[in-house]
């Protein structure tokens, strides 16, 4: 257990938080009382979409006043004096509740505004969307504060809270409700983000297949929807955050639990005040608005023309989008084919469209810096598989094929971009591109993304595997498997699945100056397509994987050895690794999107910023291995410093022990107010400090 005097929480999470409150709460203010102003003088934003939204503007407003009024303002003398005297009149447990309370009521709001944009552009005749859309303002307060307030009477039935002294003003509460409303706060966030991401995968469907016969005015819902996917983004932050939090808990690992609650302001600050930065940057026409209300101009109600209203849009597809593509269609070069990384659709010619540089100079800061770090962490784990059985474990063979997949990876794509830029080799590139070299440039790109796709599947399931069924037959196939079959199987799955992309060859460098590839345009469009359905599954098998394995843990948390902590923090280690995979599924969501409505800035934008989202999902598996393998970083920091391994400290990545082992109670307590942690004797076990 940790001295308590070692305890002391980091200040700079709530300083964050008072700087973003400064920031972002005046502007969130500024947009709502614009929204209300202009919702009495024009009927466009008084549909649906905006009732909805404005509610959640009033959540997210509601919340941060009452977060700083009811932690923050008690640390005033005359204040805090009232609150300790008069805390049994639900003052201290509203302290603690409201937290909960208002962080599911966004979640409904997400909710509900994602299933509205999902009915209004996929089927807005049918009789859901019509009563959706018609439904007054009061039917939809009701419905939007309801439900939320429905989930939450378990937590706003508590009231067993109290402040402990006056000079401290920590909260103490039953340790069982503590457990039960971070595990069901868990629960919600995490339904919340599947029903969110399964209407935008829907959507997104939908959007593909329909992309000829979408309307002006369905774009603009289209438009909206993806203001509410990127503020979605904000409720995956806080899954993680809630994820952590629990995972921490379970091992009562003190200071860790002591870290993740001094951040919780700046993530509940992230989940407010992300939605006017969403407003102002993605709804233009909203924008404008409030830009006329800051200086001080009449709003221009005429501008919000009926087909600008959030309703029910028509299905109705243009002639002239229609016979602009069969004009296109029959002029090969705008058709047929395209530049990687500057694809146009539209009229001006792609060398109107500069590509932005910093994101290559970030890639080239990012290579320097962990390029050699990778290669010092390969080379140790190489050294020790030479000297110890503990890393020739089947874990560790997955893993070291995994690094040598983003050192080729990694290499292959600062080669391919400096190699560019020398006269003698862009010669020599140019005029051999026939022999595969312009093919193998594109190629790579997908190929290397499903070797690490399949790796990081391989070793999410072997974590599965080895802690919730170490004794069954699969795992000790396994854990038995040769280093050959291991290597065998991680390449050739994915090259099998390669296999699409590796055939294409129909590519070519347009000018010895510019050395753009050339390509047909439904190459790109499959290529895409199915980069963003193998990440898609990818997360998706992952996330099943580590969601049943934190509810094994969850429910065997006190059967737990210590071989098989080991394995989990192993599981760990993974587990944020593959946090990089998300990134890469967004990156590609975004790209599908803008390329589905004919955005060409974005998709040059999303282009250029590839290297930088490349980089990411192979530089951050050295960070991974030193700051979450402890045995491994240990090993990793003899060799910089010249000593010999000890191969005693490595641990066994193998078939663990499921016995029970039994530890002395010692109860935890978590201070929010005071930010210090206490442990008690048995007899106060069921009391913890907030």
């Amino acid at each position: 257990m940790n001295d308590t005097s070692e305890l002391v929480p980091p200040k700079w999470p709530l300083k964050a938080f008072y700087g973003m409150t400064i920031i972002s709460f005046p502007l969130y203010f500024l947009v709502f009382i614009c929204l209300l102003r202009l919702r009495c003088v024009s009927k466009a934003y008084n549909t649906t979409f905006y009732s909805i939204l404005l509610q959640h503007c009033i959540a997210d407003l509601l919340t941060m006043f009452l977060f700083f009024f009811t932690n923050s303002v008690r640390t005033v003398p005359g204040i805090r004096e009232f609150y300790f005297y008069y805390q049994s009149y639900y003052l201290a447990a509203s302290s603690y509740n409201h937290i909960y309370y208002f962080l599911y009521i966004r979640c409904t709001g997400i909710v509900f505004l994602s299933l509205q944009r999902y009915l209004v552009i996929t089927c807005p005749n049918s009789y859901v969307t019509q009563k959706v859309q018609q439904a007054s303002k009061l039917q939809i307060i009701l419905v939007y504060w309801i439900v939320p307030t429905l989930i939450s009477i378990v937590v706003l039935t508590d009231t067993n809270f109290q402040y402990d002294k006056l000079e401290t003003m920590a909260i103490i509460a039953e340790q069982s409700v503590i457990k039960r409303n971070t595990l069901m706060a868990l629960i919600v966030v995490g339904l919340t983000c599947v029903c969110c991401s399964l209407a935008y995968g829907a959507l997104f469907y939908y959007i593909r297949k329909h992309t000829a016969g979408l309307s002006k005015s369905l774009r603009r819902e289209v438009h909206l929807a993806f203001q509410v996917f990127v503020l979605l983004l904000a409720f995956f932050a806080i899954l993680a955050y809630y994820a952590f939090q629990n995972y921490f808990s379970q091992f009562s690992n003190t200071g860790q639990i002591f870290y993740m609650r001094a951040l919780y302001p700046v993530a509940n600050g992230l989940l407010s005040y992300i939605n006017p930065y969403c407003i102002l940057i993605l709804n233009r026409e909203l924008a404008r608005q409030v830009f006329r209300c800051v200086t001080c101009h009449k709003y221009k109600v005429s501008e919000q023309s009926p087909v600008q209203v959030s309703g029910i849009a028509s299905h109705s597809t243009k002639q002239q989008n229609s016979v602009s593509s069969r004009k296109d269609g029959s002029r090969k070069k705008e058709n047929s084919t395209c530049l990687v990384f500057q694809m146009s659709n539209s009229s001006s010619p792609p060398s109107d469209l500069v590509p932005q540089k910093w994101p290559m100079r970030v890639f080239y800061v990012m290579s320097i810096v962990s390029l050699p770090l990778y290669f010092m962490v390969f080379g140790c784990l190489l050294r020790l598989r030479c000297v110890s059985r503990s890393y020739n474990t089947t874990f560790y063979s997955i893993l070291l094929q995994h690094c040598i997949v983003d050192l080729i990876a990694m290499s292959f794509s600062i080669l391919n971009a400096t190699s560019k830029n020398i006269p003698v080799i862009r010669e020599f590139i140019f005029e051999y591109q026939d022999y595969y070299l312009a093919a193998g440039s594109y190629n790579s790109v997908y190929y290397f993304l499903y070797i690490r796709c399949t790796g990081i599947v391989f070793l999410s399931l072997q974590r599965y595997l080895i802690i919730t069924s170490p004794t069954s037959l699969l795992t000790q196939k396994i854990q038995f498997a040769s280093k050959l079959q291991i290597i065998s199987v991680y390449w050739s799955v994915p090259t099998l699945l390669s296999l699409v992309v590796l055939k294409d060859t129909n590519f070519e460098y347009d000018s010895l100056e510019r050395m753009s590839i050339i390509t047909d345009q439904e190459i790109i469009q499959r290529n895409t397509l199915m980069a963003l359905i193998v990440v898609s599954l990818t997360c998706v098998l992952c996330s099943s994987a580590y969601g049943a394995l934190f509810y094994y843990i969850r429910k065997h948390t006190a059967g737990l050895s210590r071989s098989l902590r080991r394995e989990v923090h192993l599981a760990f280690q993974v587990f944020v690794l593959l946090l990089a995979f998300f990134v890469i599924l967004v990156y590609y969501a975004f790209q599908n999107y803008f390329s589905q409505t004919h955005n060409t800035g974005p998709i040059f934008y999303m282009r250029a910023l590839y290297p930088i989202a490349n980089g990411l999902l192979s530089y951050i598996n050295p960070f991974c291995i030193l700051f979450l393998n402890k045995d491994l970083a240990r090993q990793v920091i003899r060799t910089v410093t010249c000593h010999k391994y000890k191969v005693s400290e490595a641990q066994i990545s193998a078939i663990a022990s499921t016995s029970t082992k039994h530890h002395s109670f010692h109860r935890k307590v978590v201070h929010m107010g005071t930010n210090r942690t206490i442990e008690l004797d048995r007899k106060e076990s069921n009391q913890v400090m907030f």
